[in-house]
């Protein structure tokens, strides 16, 4: 898995220059600058390094880096004061509180995510190098081959491909370990909801087993309470035809307690479902609108003040976009002030976060397949949101695909930052309101004068699509899926 590690340390007043200088000249070098060197630090998606300016009253010059990293916390921190030590200790001499320990720096400067989306999951850096040179060489085998290979079928072409890179020992990765089948790409994707599912199944069970008058939880009755579980967990896995997940989880439900009164097992499940109905409703209709109502209560006293961009920061920041197929983003806003706000937004973060790993593993944010990574990080006491990106195509089709698709997502969380434009429960107007909401995001966007990628030309359907090559290359095809395959190289 790939992890996000962010480190904010505020930067003594008069070393600004200084660091500002060593930014500029650790982009000039960026594949070989001694400072920082990401492409030597293993398993390093993207990086970055910036100077987020004093621009507001009451926040300091900070120094923010960020890296997208495969595997272990601690491991990536040890690897990073070892590989880069010296060129870190220059960084962050311009910094308050460094004493010369660069790992001691790393730990006690970190921050929290409050909310991380990865594009293509379950892939490390190595995997979707070494994808992209499979993909590539297959390509140049059947370009040099076109003559030879005129006439022949799909599944004879694929047995020549197939010897090809067998013959390669650089390929020897591809051959032994043959990527994932289908089976194990739906149970990586799906195995977080099946857990919560089976919890929600077990926790019915016992609920019901221990609700008053009700009968003995004999070993057939719960076996037949469990059957009923499946039933609805299977359900709603596999009902994508359904496409919202309550609406998924309210059917599967009903299908279970139906089997429940056809099986005659009693009324242990039925119980428990009528005990969590009601539970949900005392929440729905009490918690739930009190908070509402109260969100409410400040949206209808939100009072955006106009938005000016900044004419100095604009040209800065058009000058480092549209270099290649991959674009960067650094967004800092403060929230707006009393406590509800910044209790609410991490709320829905805590939300996002947890719709990432359960349901937008697959490629696409609220059907946004651009997005490579993004995180949300709260800093200075919890009084400004942090948002870091890294996508595919201009930031005009970038801003565009969230304001068409995930408008509603765009507003839950920025509604509580100051000059969103107005909002109304949660997530309605707000993003929706398409220019102003550019002008707001240009207004509130940072420089950032170190970026890294370790595969600037490719996007994530190209990162995932390599992956459906390599895997399709040695398991057993259906006349159709071997169609499909080549439709992708």
């Amino acid at each position: 898995m790939t992890y996000p590690f962010t480190l904010i340390a505020p930067v003594l007043p008069h070393k600004r220059t200084d660091l500002l200088r060593l930014l500029e000249q650790m982009a000039r070098e960026l594949d070989c600058n001694p400072v920082l060197p990401f492409d030597r630090l293993a398993g390093v998606h993207f990086g970055r390094v910036m100077l987020i300016d004093a621009d507001s009253p009451g926040f300091a010059p900070l120094l923010s880096m960020e890296t997208n990293f495969d595997g272990d916390e601690s491991a990536h921190l040890a690897d990073l004061a070892q590989t880069a030590g010296p060129g870190l200790a220059e960084l962050f001499s311009h910094c308050e509180g460094f004493t010369g320990n660069v790992l001691t720096f790393l730990q006690t400067h970190r921050k929290k995510t409050a909310a991380f989306y990865q594009g293509h999951p379950y892939r490390s850096r190595e995997q979707i190098l070494q994808e992209q040179a499979l993909q590539q060489n297959i390509r140049d085998f059947l370009d040099a081959n076109t003559a030879s290979l005129a006439g022949l079928t799909q599944r004879s072409i694929r047995e020549r491909i197939q010897q090809h890179i067998k013959s390669q020992p650089d390929f020897a990765w591809a051959v032994q370990n043959r990527g994932l089948s289908a089976v194990g790409l739906w149970w990586q994707q799906h195995r977080g909801l099946l857990g919560i599912y089976a919890t929600l199944a077990l926790l019915f069970s016992v609920a019901g087993a221990l609700m008053p008058d009700a009968p003995e939880f004999a070993v057939p009755t719960a076996l037949r309470v469990w059957l009923c579980a499946l039933v609805g967990v299977l359900f709603a896995m596999l009902a994508t035809g359904i496409r919202k997940l309550s609406l998924r989880l309210v059917v599967a439900v009903v299908l279970a307690g139906l089997l429940s009164c056809l099986l005659r097992v009693g009324c242990a499940f039925l119980y428990a479902v009528l005990l969590a109905g009601g539970l949900g409703l005392i929440l729905r209709y009490g918690v739930v609108s009190w908070w509402f109502w109260a969100l409410n209560k400040r949206e209808a006293a939100d009072k955006p003040e106009r938005i000016v961009s900044e004419g100095e920061r604009l040209p800065r920041l058009l000058a480092v976009e549209d270099l290649t197929t991959q674009n960067q983003l650094t967004h800092l806003v403060r929230l707006k002030p009393y406590s509800f706000r910044c209790r609410s937004l991490k709320v829905v973060l805590t939300a996002i976060d947890l719709l990432a790993k359960l349901l937008y593993n697959k490629g696409n944010l609220g059907g946004i397949p651009t997005i490579h990574f993004a995180r949300w990080v709260l800093i200075d006491n919890d009084q400004r949101l942090l948002f870091n990106s890294n996508y595919d195509g201009s930031w005009e089709s970038y801003l565009g695909d969230f304001t068409d698709k995930a408008a509603e997502g765009l507003t839950a969380v920025w509604s509580h930052t100051i000059n969103f434009p107005k909002a109304c429960d949660l997530t309605e107007g707000g993003a929706r309101d398409e220019q102003r909401f550019k002008k707001w995001a240009r207004a509130h966007q940072l420089p950032t004068q170190v970026w890294y990628s370790a595969y600037p030309e490719l996007s994530v359907p190209n990162v995932n699509n390599n992956s459906r090559i390599r895997d399709g290359l040695f398991c057993p095809l259906s006349d159709a899926a071997l169609a499909r395959w080549f439709r992708r190289l």
